[in-house]
């Protein structure tokens, strides 16, 4: 049987991931910024259309794969009676994983 204050904490940990998507949108526009200071002869990725693109999306798609695997392990977890605090946490982790890649892609 599912506890329902387990089933309401995973639901809460995976949907505090929306707040992070709009962070990463308006952190994206942010990294895309980076390429303010290249010019014509600049060969860093952020200086590309693609690692503007990148730079852009990486963050906002890291907490949609964030929410969808921190669900689905909270949902096979909690079926099989575990906690569902590792299964938040490593949506979270996804999403902060994805925020620090494009802020290196944009910064080097």
């Amino acid at each position: 049987m599912v506890d329902a204050a387990q089933k309401r904490r995973l639901t809460v940990g995976v949907l505090s991931l929306i707040p992070a998507f709009f962070a990463g949108m308006f952190l994206g526009v942010i990294l895309q910024m980076s390429s303010a200071g290249c010019g014509s002869t600049s060969v860093r990725f952020i200086c590309s259309p693609d690692g503007q693109m990148v730079a852009m999306w990486l963050s906002p798609a890291g907490a949609v794969l964030g929410m969808i695997v921190g669900g689905l392990l909270g949902i096979r977890w909690l079926r099989q009676g575990h906690p569902v605090t590792i299964a938040i946490l490593t949506g979270w982790l996804i999403f902060a994983a994805t925020v620090v890649t494009a802020w290196v892609l944009a910064t080097s």
